[in-house]
C-alpha cells in the first residue's frame, strides 16, 4: 500500500512539472483588394497577402517570441497566416508550421476558400500539412 501511494505521489509531481504555454496570435496586417492566387488558380477572394507594415509586424512578433521555447506552430490555411507564422518559425530555428483547416474564420452561410498546404509550402518552406483528424 505504501509503495503504491509513493508511486502515485511521484506521478502527480511529474505531471505538475509539465507546464505547457499556448500563444494565440492573429495574422499581421493584411492588404485589402489584392487577392492571392497560386499557379493557374483564380485569385482567392478570401486570401489577402501581408502589407509591408504587416511584414514589419510579423518580424517584430518573431523577435518577441524567438526565445519563448515554442516547439509547435499551428496555422490556418491562408497566405497571410502562413506568412506571419513563417517569420516566427524561422526565428525559432525552423519550427515546422502545421496547417490546421479548423483554425480559419467562419461566416454563417459562407465557406471560406482556403489554400492547400502544398501551395503554401511553395512560398513558405516550413509549412506542412497535418494528417486528417481521426476523431469522428
Amino acid at each position: 500500500m505504501e509503495k503504491t501511494q509513493g508511486k502515485k505521489k511521484r506521478a502527480k509531481a511529474q505531471r505538475k512539472e509539465k507546464v505547457h504555454t499556448a500563444y494565440l496570435v492573429r495574422h499581421a496586417l493584411k492588404g485589402k483588394g489584392k487577392h492571392v492566387s497560386y499557379g493557374d488558380e483564380e485569385p482567392n477572394r478570401h486570401d489577402y497577402p501581408l502589407t509591408e507594415a504587416g511584414e514589419a509586424q510579423a518580424k517584430e512578433l518573431a523577435e518577441t517570441l524567438k526565445d519563448s521555447g515554442i516547439e509547435r506552430i499551428f496555422c490556418s490555411p491562408f497566405t497571410r497566416c502562413a506568412h506571419t507564422a513563417s517569420f516566427v518559425a524561422e526565428a525559432l530555428g525552423g519550427v515546422p508550421i502545421n496547417i490546421e483547416s479548423g483554425l480559419c474564420e467562419w461566416t454563417p452561410g459562407v465557406t471560406p476558400q482556403t489554400v492547400s498546404a502544398e501551395n503554401l509550402h511553395e512560398s513558405f518552406p516550413l509549412v506542412r500539412a497535418l494528417p486528417p483528424s481521426s476523431s469522428g
